[in-house]
């Protein structure tokens, strides 16, 4: 009778060591952040996974993203020409980013002289998220608005995941969001 007993508890024990082993994945890959005088890479182990680029846009982006065999997940022009079968099309597409088509009658999604740009004033990172305080400047040099972004990246396994919140501040008075396309 008491061998039954610790048969059944050591079967019992496997099973649960096997369910929560099935269920975790094992490991996570460890995401580290480095800030660069213009970018924040975002490493997965020893592999970048994207890199938040805050100068030399209209706007900050991610680019590149890799996914996880290795292969990038987003186009690669107007950020990088000569790419055999990319598209010139639509050259306000760098990769990940975050715009909006009329705020305040300025244009935050589009490039060129017609839009507003986002101007990064401070990054830092914790953790695995990267904080950032921009301004919306329009096409006359005026502060539009503020905003804040929060991007935080993580994986398991085969699965990465990028978070990205945008908080707008009406610094300057009240923010009228247009109803466009974008």
């Amino acid at each position: 009778m008491s061998s039954f007993r610790s048969l059944l508890r050591l079967t019992l024990a496997a099973c649960l060591l096997l369910s929560a082993v099935g269920t975790c994945r094992l490991l996570a890959a460890d995401v580290r952040l480095e800030s660069k005088e213009d970018r924040v890479t975002v490493w997965l182990g020893d592999e970048v996974f994207t890199e938040y680029v805050f100068k030399g846009y209209e706007k900050p982006i991610l680019y590149p993203v890799i996914g996880p065999a290795g292969i990038g997940m987003t186009r690669n022009w107007p950020m990088r020409d000569g790419v055999e079968n990319e598209a010139h099309d639509h050259p306000h597409h760098k990769s990940i980013w975050f715009g909006h088509m009329d705020v305040n009658g300025e244009n935050f999604w589009a490039t060129g002289e017609n839009a507003g740009t986002t101007v990064s004033k401070s990054v830092t990172i914790g953790g695995n998220t990267i904080h950032s305080e921009n301004d919306l400047v329009g096409r006359d040099g005026k502060l539009v608005a503020t905003d804040s972004r929060e991007i935080s990246f993580s994986a398991d396994g085969e699965t990465r995941v990028i978070d990205y919140a945008v908080t707008y501040h009406a610094s300057q008075g009240d923010i009228l969001f247009g109803d466009n396309k974008d």
